[in-house]
């Protein structure tokens, strides 16, 4: 049992020094304005099923841009929905000129279903800037604008910050500092330029990168669109990928309850076929910690494990997720996060283990919005 003491002990010193590594990376990153003018066409796409409830408030949103008008405009993807998410897009349209309407009957079998409603989306627009975002987020006014100023001559893709609405809600807050520090993770290797990642709710790329790596018909089937694309965009051509202004971060909503939040975890995690070998090998050893550090507690429970490997196994975790969830915490204004940090590790060891163990012997693909199985 020693040896099992001494291997999470290391790993966890190892994940503190990389976490170490993925904070500078984070200090680094190119965000923010780049002195480009608002002369940009841009267009808008969101890929939406029944999404009834929550498409008007984001619709909302981004009625209120501050972007010039007659630059920009929103595509709605209706993907065979059951409910009134065309009707509201058609409703909201007869007052607002720069939104309309596309729908999808069918799914061929070689796309997962967003990323075949955003490719639709995409090729019925004109924008140079393509930006993407969901049915469920609310976007800060300014979100265009700041999203258009990443783009740098060499930037081919800028990935933006999610976060959740302030609640008291322990559930939903654990989820939100586990978030942010996926989205840490995901910062720092993007200003190492060893991008792993974006989320896809706020997303935008340059239409001329997108035309030259095959946009998503490219891709082959996934449910992880955007880890593909931006790893296709790595190893394609001189693009990079940059990140957007803290002020771009967009509103989202957490998962409703363990089910959902699996779903969401395992079909994020499947992006791991797209990813370069090394890095797999990374998140396999970040797996390996995640399983030693479940069963040290037990071990340690029964007297087969020294407390000072437990402890200084798990002190080292969290002093690793800390150096990555602050910065998410002030970018994203919710400083209250980094207290949430010995939360998420416990978190972590609970949940990570089991996505991995679903991604990895899983034959069955994960779908989108449930509907979606094979």
């Amino acid at each position: 049992m020693a040896l099992i003491g001494w291997t999470a002990l290391v790993l966890s010193c190892l994940y503190f020094l990389a976490a170490a590594l993925v904070r500078w990376g984070m200090s680094r990153s190119r965000t923010g304005a780049t002195g480009r003018t608002l002369k940009t066409r841009v267009s808008v796409v969101i890929a939406a099923r029944d999404e009834e409830e929550r498409l008007p408030a984001a619709l909302a949103s981004l009625k209120k841009q501050t972007y010039p008008t007659d630059l920009w405009d929103v595509t709605v993807v209706d993907d065979r929905s059951r409910d009134r998410t065309a009707a509201i897009v058609r409703e909201t349209a007869q007052s607002w000129p720069q939104l309309r309407l596309v729908r999808v009957r069918e799914c061929p079998p070689n796309l997962g279903g967003k990323q075949h409603a955003l490719a639709v989306g995409i090729e019925s627009t004109s924008g140079d800037l393509i930006l993407m975002t969901d049915a469920d987020c609310i976007l800060p006014a300014a979100w265009v604008e700041d999203m258009v100023s990443a783009f740098a001559p060499d930037v081919g893709i800028v990935a933006g910050l999610a976060t959740f609405r302030p609640s008291r809600s322990l559930w939903v807050r654990l989820q939100q500092a586990d978030l942010a520090h996926l989205m840490g993770a995901a910062w720092g290797f993007i200003g190492l330029g060893m991008p792993f990642s974006a989320i896809g709710n706020n997303l935008a790329v340059r239409r001329a990168t997108y035309d030259e790596i095959g946009g998503y018909r490219a891709l082959g089937f996934t449910v992880a669109e955007d880890c593909a694309l931006v790893q296709r965009l790595s190893r394609t051509g001189p693009w990079k990928v940059a990140m957007a202004p803290a002020s771009a971060t967009v509103i989202t909503e957490a998962s409703r309850d363990f089910g959902a939040f699996l779903r969401q975890r395992v079909r994020w995690a499947s992006g791991v076929r797209w990813v370069r070998w090394w890095q797999r090998g990374i998140l396999a050893l970040v797996l390996a910690h995640r399983f030693l550090m479940a069963i040290s507690v037990p071990l340690f429970g029964f007297g087969l494990l020294e407390w000072t490997f437990v402890l200084g196994a798990w002190l080292a975790w969290v002093a690793g997720d800390t150096l990555i969830i602050a910065p998410v915490a002030r970018a994203v204004r919710v400083p209250s996060l980094r207290r949430m940090t010995p939360f998420v590790v416990v978190w972590e060891a609970i949940y990570q283990p089991v996505v991995g163990t679903i991604v990895t012997f899983s034959p069955r693909k994960v779908g989108w919005r449930d509907r979606d199985t094979e």
